[in-house]
């Protein structure tokens, strides 16, 4: 797992977690969530805490669901 979290993987998800932003400006906290939670996740990452980095990117990736669905 540590191979995969690094800071590429970082950037492209901070990426990806900014698309519902840029697409659907409007609904204010669903959108950001998932900004908010890549945050915390390189936040974790850069703890070298690898169990909270991979907690974080699991909410980060609900929340992109739920900014698509909603």
């Amino acid at each position: 797992m540590n191979n995969l979290l690094n800071e590429t993987f970082f950037k492209v998800f901070l990426i990806v977690c900014l698309v519902p932003g840029i697409l659907l400006i409007g609904k204010a906290f669903l959108l950001l969530s998932p900004i908010i939670f890549w945050v915390l996740s390189y936040m974790a990452y850069k703890k070298e805490d690898q169990n909270e980095a991979i907690m974080w990117i699991i909410f980060a990736i609900l929340g992109l669901i739920l900014a698509f669905v909603i």
